[in-house]
């Protein structure tokens, strides 16, 4: 299994978390992208606006809030489009500033392999998938999001969270609307 080495925020990164702390900016998490650039140890990772060689961009799967300034974000990373597979050693989270018309991801942190994985071709039968787990240092506000592509994959527990929360939701609103009677509401 791949081990990567703690990621690292760059500066463009910094300068977009800033803004939108101060109101001027609406960050949006958006793709994380994973490439085989190959690193020696000595780059600042700080300057990256892109990875060195970016084979792969995949949507986001879910976020979720592990403390007060840490989201862990999952993506489901396929082989189905690869007709060369490519050792991982390299993994940027890219964000969107929603306030600015053009909307072109920037390279918000960087995560360079300590010990890499072959990620192999398509074979045409059964696709490999990882699910991968990216750990991002944000601060508390309201103004970041997250964003979701319609042809993202829904891993299963998440999509038992969100029935769960929908069949609770609305045996709530039927006791509410029916002075406290829910035993009709129909659920999956």
């Amino acid at each position: 299994m791949a081990e990567f080495k703690t990621a690292m925020i760059t500066n463009i990164g910094k300068k977009l978390l800033t803004d939108t702390l101060a109101g001027k900016a609406r960050m949006r998490f958006y793709c994380i992208g994973i490439g085989d650039g190959s690193y020696d140890g000595t780059e600042d990772l700080s300057v990256m606006t892109e990875l060195k060689s970016q084979k792969q961009k995949v949507f986001l799967s879910s976020v979720s809030k592990e403390s007060y300034n840490c989201v862990k974000i999952k993506a489901l990373i396929s082989n189905e489009s690869l007709t060369e597979g490519y050792y991982m050693r390299e993994m940027g989270l890219y964000v969107v500033d929603e306030t600015n018309a053009g909307n072109t991801p920037v390279l918000y942190s960087v995560a360079v392999a300590e010990k890499a994985d072959y990620f192999p071709e398509y074979n045409g039968k059964v696709p490999v998938t990882i699910l991968q787990e990216y750990y991002a240092t944000v601060s508390d506000v309201a103004n970041v999001d997250i964003y979701i592509n319609d042809d993202t994959y829904t891993l299963f527990e998440e999509f038992e969270e969100f029935r769960n929360f929908v069949n609770n939701t609305v045996y709530i609103e039927a006791k509410n609307k029916d002075g406290g009677n829910a035993d009709t509401v129909d659920g999956y």
